[in-house]
């Protein structure tokens, strides 16, 4: 992970410059199908015209693009003035000593963009929700890291991992699932701004989210060329009623609901069913499979095997409407691919269907399509059962007219191109100019000891070294007899150290202590195997004097061995926490190590580290100033060390004890939610 370079304290592009903007997805169409690739293409094509425009994306999709590019087998053009970036494949598809894969691909991300642009961070940075890629981004941004001040960093809502699953009827329960989840929510909360297509989209992230979303931004989806230039075909071809179902087989999608629905009716219809398959079918089948059986030699529905993208937009123009019974979406490309080629839209009025299909003129027409009354199966199924009995009315040419029309509403490129100016135009959310205080805080480094005299001189001398000019050490003596021990009398001589004794009490208890006698308003606790960079004070304390709103502030850290060498290369070079708004900190510990910097009040106030607890304090001390509303953060770079040691406290006491200690952390989190005694004695 490179360390963060000093930086202009703005990088907003100067009048008449072309502003830079970096975006960062998975998925890019031509190399990959779905709709996200295929609106990050269309997106970095508008911006292309008038801004510098950098994809971030897998290196294997790098690879794909190369290669379609030069087959030139595709109707897909990517803009030649938008430049690649290849972010590393994650070849062995573990997460190390990351959260999950998806978190150790995060940071892969938060590394390929600060190498790129070395030193001053681009105007503009959009993630997507889908899967978190932007969370590290967005960590460092929140945490005021010195290469981003001035950056925004927007994401955009495609539709989330959790919402997917929500949808397909199966949330699992395994932890990295939910920490997967736990990570979209922190890009969607911490992020400058919520991107999406309408009005009821931000509306649902708000209500799925319960109000944990950053200000949310409307601005249309771009299309790609191939899309827009799609030419509308007037079929009046006689016949029954022609519904076309486009885009993947999958239970959120409705299709096996509908394809069951239309046995209830008699109506005189044909509906083609044309996409991928997935298995979220009931108990995880294949829905094509279940689309196939609901049928049940039904001759009025059709599965169509796979088509050459080239040849959908003539196929979709061979209908008299494109199905869209979802129950929910976002912001459907294949809504946008219909009305493209003047075939209406018919769907349930939920998510971004509800402003694509448009509102009803004053004869209740809708300038896109049809929308059910209401958002059930029955409902739709009414609707599909009025259209089939009026097909002069749906065959009327003006339908047709007006598809298109609604179409080159939904998608003109200047207003995505001002939506976007609007966004550069907004100041970023966290940034503040100056700190509110300087080097003159006092910051005291606590330090518990306890037969750790091979390394107790060079924690104390890390405190010593530091870049902050005003830091003084407290040792704690937790009554060791160690023949070794005659070290803290040396250390006691030099000059901002003291060194105090709290005999047996246990480390909650001798950090404590060292709070008490701490001077100033902040505190850092250290271990004595562990090592402080120079940087981590001067770091940790910016973070703090910007952002009134945080209680403390720690860091990445790198693992080191006993000889204070690293101890692994590549995933598992260190820790990665992220801060303790995570709903998940009740059962993992993603808030840090004990090595942060407080501010001194949290003590004041009666956030001491818990004395009856033989490890998990500092995470239990995290937990409960969640349980309080106070929170923290860490910043993305490894500021401070941390040994491995196989007889470390955590080793022989902690990890052997966790189910315990977890269960002592639960009683005690409940026992301070209950007032016992409500009345004075």
């Amino acid at each position: 992970m490179p360390s963060s370079p000093q930086a202009s304290s703005t990088a907003t592009a100067a009048v008449g410059t072309r502003p830079r903007i970096a975006v960062v997805s998975n998925d890019v169409a031509p190399a990959n199908g779905g709709g996200i690739a295929a609106y990050v293409a269309a997106l970095a094509d508008t911006l292309a015209e008038w801004a510098e425009v950098t994809l971030f994306t897998r290196a294997s999709t790098v690879r794909a693009l190369e290669r379609v590019n030069h087959e030139q087998r595709s109707v897909w053009t990517l803009d030649p003035r938008v430049a690649l970036v290849a972010v590393p494949d994650d070849v062995d598809g573990g997460p190390g000593s990351y959260f999950n894969a998806a978190h150790r691909h995060a940071a892969s991300v938060y590394a390929a963009v600060a190498a790129h642009y070395d030193g001053r961070g681009p105007d503009l940075i959009e993630v997507p929700d889908y899967l978190a890629e932007g969370a590290v981004l967005v960590q460092a941004r929140a945490a005021q890291v010195p290469w981003l001040r001035g950056t925004r960093i927007v994401v955009r809502a495609h539709t989330t991992h959790e919402v997917v699953w929500t949808l397909n009827g199966a949330l699992p329960d395994d932890e990295p699932q939910r920490l997967l989840w736990e990570l979209e929510r922190y890009v969607l909360r911490e992020a400058d701004a919520c991107v999406v297509g309408g009005a009821e989209v931000g509306a649902l992230y708000r209500r799925f989210y319960d109000g944990e979303l950053a200000p949310t931004v409307e601005v249309r989806h771009p299309v790609p060329r191939v899309v827009r230039q799609a030419a509308p075909v007037d079929e009046t071809e006689p016949g029954p009623l022609r519904l076309l179902y486009l885009g993947r087989l999958e239970r959120r999608k409705g299709v096996q609901a509908l394809v069951e629905a239309l046995r209830a009716t008699p109506a005189d219809l044909r509906l083609t069913v044309l996409g991928a398959d997935t298995e979220t079918g009931p108990r995880g089948v294949s829905v094509r499979a279940a689309v196939r059986l609901a049928a049940a030699g039904d001759q009025r529905v059709r599965l169509q095997d796979p088509l050459p993208p080239e040849d959908v937009p003539a196929f979709v123009a061979g209908h008299d409407a494109v199905v869209v019974p979802s129950t929910w979406e976002c912001w459907p490309n294949v809504a946008l691919e219909a009305l493209a080629v003047g075939v209406p839209v018919l769907a349930r009025p939920v998510g971004g269907l509800v402003e694509i299909v448009g509102p009803p003129d004053d004869d209740g027409r809708r300038p896109g399509g049809w929308l059910a009354r209401d958002a059930s199966g029955q409902a739709l199924l009414e609707r599909i059962e009025q259209l089939a009995a009026d097909l002069d009315a749906v065959r009327d040419p003006a339908r047709r007219t007006a598809a298109r029309a609604r179409f080159e509403e939904l998608t003109r490129s200047g207003a995505v191109k001002a939506g976007y100016r609007r966004l550069l135009a907004r100041a970023p959310r966290w940034d503040r100019a100056e700190p509110v205080a300087g080097p003159a805080s006092r910051v005291t480094v606590v330090i518990p000891y306890f037969r750790l005299p091979q390394y107790v001189e060079a924690a104390v001398q890390s405190a010593l070294d530091q870049t902050h000019p005003n830091v003084t050490v407290v040792v704690v003596d937790d009554g060791s007899t160690d023949p070794g021990d005659a070290v803290l009398g040396c250390l006691a001589e030099r000059d901002r150290v003291t060194v105090l004794t709290k005999a047996g009490a246990g480390l909650g208890a001798a950090r404590n202590t060292g709070v008490r006698a701490s001077l100033g308003d902040f505190v850092v606790p250290l271990d004595a195997d562990n090592l402080l960079g120079p940087t981590f004070v001067e770091r940790c304390l910016d973070v703090l004097m910007r952002r009134e709103d945080l209680e403390f502030v720690t860091s990445w850290s790198r693992y080191v061995d006993e000889a204070g060498q690293p101890f692994r290369a590549g995933p598992d070079e260190g820790w990665q926490p992220l801060s303790n708004d995570p709903a998940i900190l009740a059962e993992r510990n993603v808030a840090g190590d004990a090595v942060a910097l407080l501010r001194r009040r949290i003590f004041d106030d009666g956030f001491f580290y818990d004395e009856e607890l033989t490890s998990f304090e500092d995470w239990f001390l995290y937990l409960r100033l969640r349980d309080a509303g106070r929170r923290g953060i860490a910043i993305p770079e490894r500021l401070f060390d941390y040994r491995i040691r196989p007889d470390s406290m955590l080793r022989t006491q902690g990890e052997p004890a966790a189910e315990r200690l977890m269960a002592e952390m639960r009683a005690r989190r409940r026992e301070l939610e209950v007032e016992w005694c409500p009345w004075n004695a």
